[in-house]
């Protein structure tokens, strides 16, 4: 997951995507807990018995609450530190799915820029307007 945040700090839009989309995945997934001591007869790794999660919270000081807020609240700091809005973000996930489209969104406006930029020199009307159509019809795949 750490190198996921870390890749979210990339320039590179699509490489913010992808890390966007794995972190999402990732915390999808169920989250295995750590058993601390109790053989609580589980065959699954990602399930335990009330006793382990009990037993996990004594042992470490933190419960898995609190883990959860660290991770969102580190989340949040990054995102408002490149300018991106968490919305009613609640949990990680929420969060995620704001992150996802804001990505998106800031790639389609790049080429949309790119797209409607001349590349030398004067340019007639006509190649102007079509660079324009082009950049609008790039924005409005965002509104679909």
């Amino acid at each position: 997951m750490h190198q996921a945040l870390e890749a979210l700090e990339s320039d590179n839009p699509d490489i913010q995507l992808r890390a966007a989309i794995a972190l999402r995945e990732r915390l999808a997934q169920p989250q295995m807990q750590p058993c601390a001591g109790r053989n609580c007869g589980s065959t699954n790794p990602n399930q335990h018995s009330a006793e382990c999660f009990e037993d996990y919270e004594k042992a470490t000081g933190q419960g898995a609450a609190l883990v959860a807020a660290d991770e969102r609240n580190k989340l949040v700091a990054w995102m408002i530190k490149h300018s991106y809005a968490t919305g009613h973000g609640d949990t990680i996930e929420d969060l995620l799915r704001e992150l996802e489209w804001q990505i998106v969104e800031r790639e389609r406006e790049a080429c949309a820029v790119i797209a409607e930029t001349p590349i030398s020199g004067e340019q007639d009307d006509i190649t102007m307007e079509a660079k324009d159509r082009a950049a609008a019809a790039i924005r409005a795949r965002g509104n679909t």
